[in-house]
């Protein structure tokens, strides 16, 4: 038997591991929203459309994991909610979350139509808050 086989052999469960979590990494990350300075982002906070703002690092593995339920939340909130991905790995992304005493990610913050938050969420994700919270804000 060859060294390569021997190797495939004795850590086969291992390699399949890392190429199954390389290949979630690549498809679960989400891109970047481009941010040109942090006075752009809190004028569209006072667009007096409520806001849902996603803060995550592609660098997080509980990011990667909360991806589908905030593209889920995304699908269902519709076009009436603006929704924002910020990468806490850029420069603005940090200054975006430091202004907002943003300490843990992911974190998802809700603001209504004139830049104030009225729902946050650190951790785990879950939607169904969040949709409740919007529809309170429809009324």
């Amino acid at each position: 038997m060859t060294r390569l086989a021997a190797f495939w052999r004795d850590n086969r469960l291992t390699i399949l591991v890392i190429l199954v979590l390389a290949i979630a990494y690549l498809f679960l990350r989400t891109t970047p929203t481009e941010i040109a300075s942090v006075e752009a982002f809190i004028a569209t906070l006072s667009q007096q459309q409520p806001t849902v703002v996603h803060f995550y690092s592609n660098r997080c593995s509980a990011c990667l994991l909360a991806k589908p339920t905030i593209d889920s939340l995304e699908r269902e909130i519709g076009d009436d909610v603006h929704m924002a991905h910020i990468n806490t790995g850029t420069r603005e992304g940090q200054q975006i979350a430091s202004l907002f005493g943003v300490r843990g990610i992911p974190t998802l913050v809700v603001f209504d139509g004139e830049g104030a938050i009225v729902h946050s969420q650190v951790g785990r994700i879950v939607k169904e808050p969040v949709l409740e919270t919007l529809e309170l804000l429809k009324d």
